[in-house]
């Protein structure tokens, strides 16, 4: 199976699509840039992204990328985020993926 990885900017739909279809898998950077302590644990997804209560993962980018790597040719399409970490990290793995990009007509809605 072909896998399509889109790296996608803030708003533009990545968990939307994410969770509704099954064969597209939203992969959340937060869960593996960071790691959380007993108040943020718990969390809600999104609300967790923003709380003060996380510390760098050191494993990160290479936890990212080693399950980008897992999932490619078991899914058809995988969105993570625009994170540069991961732009540098995909380039020297010779991963190829497609950027999203919002228009600049929906500056209003961002």
């Amino acid at each position: 199976m072909e896998t399509l990885i889109i790296r996608g900017y803030p708003g533009v739909g990545k968990s939307y699509v994410g969770k509704k279809y099954d064969y597209i898998i939203d992969l959340e950077l937060s869960d593996y840039k960071w790691i959380y302590d007993d108040k943020s644990i718990n969390m809600n997804k999104e609300l967790r992204k923003t709380t003060p209560y996380k510390q760098l993962n050191p494993e990160y980018p290479n936890n990212y990328i080693n399950k980008i790597k897992s999932l490619i040719g078991s899914v058809k399409v995988i969105l993570i985020a625009p994170d540069e970490d991961i732009r540098i990290e995909l380039d020297k793995n010779n991963i190829e993926y497609t950027i999203c990009i919002p228009d600049k007509t929906c500056k209003e809605e961002y």
